[in-house]
């Protein structure tokens, strides 16, 4: 039935104190609130974006992910300072996601299309 209809929103890095105010410029907030969504998450981690992904599969829904962040991902996402890449949080999704067949490997696979490769 096609990619889910998944838009997701982040706030950009902060630049300086002013910016750290505002997790959202006025032109973004007012783009976002234009639209209609079926369903709004709150939070970009690994629960959030599954959960998202299930609503626009399953139901058809059109979803809204928030994440104040400047990037998705939770604990589930790395980052780069001074040359070396950082892991901030999870290490391990248990439940065997590396055999198919096992039921929170067929929950990732549904998900994403089978994309997110483990």
């Amino acid at each position: 039935a096609g990619s889910p209809d998944v838009e997701c929103e982040a706030t950009m890095p902060p630049s300086d104190e002013e910016s750290t105010k505002h997790l959202l410029t006025k032109r973004r907030l007012e783009d976002v609130a234009s639209k209609t969504y079926d369903a709004v998450v709150v939070g970009s981690g690994i629960s959030g974006l599954t959960t998202a992904a299930l609503l626009a599969r399953t139901n058809d829904w059109k979803v809204l992910v928030l994440e104040q962040h400047f990037t998705v991902g939770g604990c589930s996402h790395t980052f780069e300072q001074h040359g070396l890449e950082y892991d901030v949080g999870v290490h391990y999704v248990g439940g065997h996601v590396w055999e198919r067949g096992s039921a929170l490997r067929s929950v990732f696979d549904y998900a994403t299309e089978e994309r997110l490769k483990w």
